[in-house]
């Protein structure tokens, strides 16, 4: 469970990251 909500967290974090990088390069 505390890992799973932790995979959440850093994915949630990475995706925060990826998102504009990816629509500026669009």
């Amino acid at each position: 469970m505390l890992f799973s909500s932790w995979l959440f967290m850093s994915t949630s974090m990475l995706a925060e990251r990826l998102i504009p990088t990816v629509t500026l390069t669009l």
